[in-house]
C-alpha cells in the first residue's frame, strides 16, 4: 500500500507539476501545455503498447540516461520523452501496487501531490523525474525475485479494451481542454507557483465530494445524478468563459471551484447502461486524457489573447456534446 500512495504522489507532482516548469522556464503557453500532452500520453501508452517487465525498465532507465544528457543540452524534446516514458512506468507501476486502502487516503496523496508540485522546478525538472524513474526500477527488481510472481504480474496488467465509452472520452475531454490552463491563470493573478497549485488542490477536493455525498446520502440514482450535475457543469463552465471575456478573474475562479460539483459525478458514467457497466473505462479516459491537452495546445498556439475565454467555452461544449450522447445512449440502451 505504501508503495501505491508514493506513486500517486509522484504522478501529482509530475503532472501539475510540469505547468510551473514551463512558466519557470519562460515557455510559451502552447509549449507549457504541451509538456502535460507528454505526460498523459505514457497514460495512453499503458493501453496500446505490450505490458513487459523489461520494456518498463528500458523506460525508466531511458529517463535515467536522459536526465544526464538533459544537464548537459536542455531540450524540450528529451524533457517531452521523459514525460511520456516517466508517466508509462508510474502509471503501470500504479496499476500492480494498487491495494485495498481507504478511497480517501488514496486520493489525498494525489492531491499531496498536486499541493507540492511546484517541488518539479527542481533541478530544471529532472530531481523528481529521477528520482520517480528509480524508484519505478527499484520496484521492479523487487518484484521480479519474488518466485513467481512476475508471470503473475504481467498477466494482471495484460488488460483488455472491451469497449469505448463515448460519453466518457467527451467528459475526459471537457476536463482536459481547460484544465493545465488554469494554474497559469491563476499564476498570471497571483505570482506564485505555490498559489496556483494549492487552488488547483482545492478544486480536485471539491471534485471528491459529489461520490462521497451520493454514499452518504444513499443516492442511487445515478443517471439522474449524472444529468443533473452535468447540466450545472455546462452553467458554471459557459460562465467562466464570459466571465473571463469580461475580465471577472473573480468569478472565474470561484466557478472553476464550483465545477467539481458538477465533473466529480463522472462514477456515475458507467451505470448510464448495462454496456457500460462491463466495459473498463480505462482506454476511454485515456483517450480524453490524450486528446484534450492537444486540443488546448493546439487552440494556444492559435492565439493568446482569449485563450481564457476559448478554452472553458471548448470546455463547455464538449460536456453538451456529452450530456446528448448520455441521453442517446440511456434510451437506446447501447
Amino acid at each position: 500500500m505504501f508503495n501505491f500512495l508514493i506513486l500517486s504522489f509522484l504522478s501529482g507532482v509530475i503532472e501539475l507539476g510540469v505547468i510551473y516548469l514551463g512558466i519557470v522556464q519562460n515557455f510559451s503557453i502552447y509549449l507549457i501545455i504541451m509538456l502535460p500532452f507528454f505526460y498523459q500520453m505514457g497514460n495512453l501508452m499503458i493501453s496500446i503498447l505490450p505490458k513487459r517487465k523489461t520494456l518498463d525498465a528500458i523506460f525508466s532507465w531511458t529517463v535515467c540516461f536522459l536526465s544526464i544528457i538533459y544537464y548537459i543540452y536542455p531540450n524540450f524534446g528529451i524533457l517531452a520523452i521523459q514525460l511520456a516514458f516517466s508517466s508509462y512506468c508510474l502509471q503501470l507501476m500504479r496499476v500492480h501496487h494498487k491495494s485495498s486502502c481507504p478511497a480517501w487516503l488514496k486520493r489525498s496523496f494525489r492531491i499531496a501531490g498536486f499541493a507540492l508540485s511546484p517541488i518539479m522546478i527542481w533541478g530544471r525538472g529532472q530531481v523528481i523525474l529521477l528520482l520517480s524513474s528509480l524508484f519505478c526500477i527499484f520496484l521492479i527488481n523487487k518484484d521480479a525475485i519474488v518466485q513467481g510472481e512476475n508471470k503473475k504480474m504481467f498477466q494482471k496488467w495484460n488488460v483488455q479494451i472491451t469497449g469505448i465509452s463515448m460519453v466518457m472520452v467527451f467528459h475526459q475531454l471537457h476536463y482536459f481542454v481547460y484544465t493545465y490552463i488554469m494554474p497559469i491563470l491563476v499564476y498570471k493573478m497571483t505570482e506564485s507557483i505555490i498559489t496556483s497549485s494549492l487552488v488547483f488542490s482545492v478544486t480536485w477536493i471539491v471534485y471528491l465530494l459529489p461520490q462521497t455525498i451520493a454514499e452518504k446520502l444513499n443516492i442511487t440514482n445515478y443517471k439522474k445524478m449524472f444529468f443533473f450535475c452535468h447540466l450545472f457543469l455546462a452553467a458554471c463552465m459557459a460562465t467562466i468563459a464570459i466571465s473571463a471575456y469580461f475580465c471577472n478573474t473573480t468569478i472565474v475562479l470561484l466557478f472553476w471551484l464550483l465545477t467539481g460539483f458538477g465533473g466529480g459525478s463522472v462514477f456515475c458514467i458507467k451505470y448510464l447502461c448495462k454496456k457500460y457497466e462491463s466495459i473498463n473505462m480505462d482506454f476511454s479516459e485515456n483517450i480524453g486524457h490524450f486528446v484534450g491537452p492537444l486540443i488546448a495546445a493546439y487552440f494556444c498556439h492559435m492565439t493568446t489573447e482569449y485563450i481564457f475565454v476559448v478554452l472553458p467555452a471548448i470546455s463547455c461544449f464538449f460536456v453538451i456534446i456529452a450530456l446528448i450522447l448520455s441521453i442517446h445512449t440511456v434510451n437506446k440502451g447501447i
